[in-house]
């Protein structure tokens, strides 16, 4: 295993337990509480010792198996019963990216969850934002947890109130581009910002309907 698959492998875990801290119904065992004799676990998950484990606090445990396939990292996560020494859950993902790779411990955590509790996670959900220095905001998305921002709109003035379309596909915000307070619509998989309306007066608060096909707004 080189030094750049080791890197990822212990921040993904990193990601990985915050995401199951995060929920607010499962705790993270600690190092100290591991058992005694345990020296880190192997890429062979057959090997695992689940007699040792039950003597631990540990119900469930995590074990992901990371390699390089050329230009892409794949990762296989497996989610154990510790009492009953059996799989419960078990993904594989592959990423070309770094934000990708976040995003691979994001959707196992989820799937964990929805297992565990009937309900799935929220860890691989966004977050849209306005944010900026002075008189400049542009609109920003974020993992739940902050760990990647990406910019998308680059207008040089003030892009404020951004709303996800119920797909995540489209954003919806307010901005002064062009002079007045206009509505427009960021497409996410071209990249291009359409006016939605530009109306004299007040062009505010876009809300999407349930399937993404109306907007409701403020006009003036």
């Amino acid at each position: 295993t080189d030094a750049a698959t080791m890197q990822y492998g212990s921040a993904l875990a990193d990601i990985l337990a915050n995401d199951f801290a995060f929920q607010g119904e499962f705790v993270v065992v600690p190092s100290n509480g591991y058992p005694p004799a345990f020296r880190g676990l192997t890429s062979d998950f057959s090997a695992i010792d689940f007699e040792n484990w039950r003597n631990t606090k540990a119900e469930h445990l995590v074990h992901t198996a990371l390699r390089q396939e050329g230009p892409a990292m794949v990762a296989e996560f497996r989610l154990f019963d510790i009492l009953v020494s059996q799989q419960v859950v078990g993904k594989r993902f592959s990423a070309k990216t770094t934000k990708d790779a976040r995003l691979l411990s994001h959707l196992f955590a989820d799937e964990s969850v929805r297992f565990l509790t009937g309900v799935a996670g929220i860890a691989s959900s966004e977050i849209a934002f306005s944010g900026g220095d002075g008189k400049v905001k542009e609109i920003y998305i974020g993992d739940y947890d902050g760990g990647t921002i990406t910019q998308v709109t680059h207008h040089g003035s003030i892009s404020i109130r951004p709303e996800f379309s119920p797909d995540g596909t489209k954003i919806a915000y307010l901005s002064y581009k062009d002079r007045f307070p206009f509505l427009y619509i960021y497409d996410r998989q071209t990249g291009v910002s359409t006016p939605l309306s530009t109306r004299s007066g007040l062009n505010h608060s876009p809300a999407w309907s349930p399937d993404g096909r109306r907007i409701a707004l403020t006009l003036s």
